[in-house]
């Protein structure tokens, strides 16, 4: 892969093929471009997490559930803005999410319906 994919990241080979088949299925389904290895590596970098084994000393690196689902749903917000597969907009989603503590589908869902009612003088 050239200098932009996967192989410069350390235990990639263990998720590497569940990357693949997530950013085609983002790219596929809500945006209008096929994916680029630059592409994989975003996905790589906003759905994995890492951590090392006291024990053995050895990474470990899998797919976070939430952050893959938060993922799915800021294309999803992504494309319904006109933006899909804009990675500055994606990425931008995410950091609000972060910062607002959002860690779950269901958080941002519940943001949004506060958000929503509050807009509407609810509060």
């Amino acid at each position: 892969m050239d200098e932009y994919g996967l192989d410069r990241f350390f235990a990639a080979e263990d998720v590497k093929p569940d990357i693949a088949r997530l950013t085609q299925q983002l790219f596929s389904g809500l945006t209008s471009r096929k994916p680029t290895p630059a592409d994989e590596t975003q996905v790589f970098q906003a759905v994995t997490k890492a951590e090392r084994d006291p024990l053995t000393d050895k990474w470990r690196r899998w797919i976070d559930e939430d952050a893959r689902d938060l993922l799915i749903h800021a294309f999803r917000i992504a494309s319904d803005s006109g933006k899909g597969g804009d990675w500055n907009y994606i990425n931008g989603i995410l950091v609000r999410f972060h910062q607002r503590g959002i860690k779950t589908v269901n958080d941002a869902e519940d943001f949004q319906a506060d958000r929503d009612m509050a807009k509407e003088g609810m509060f």
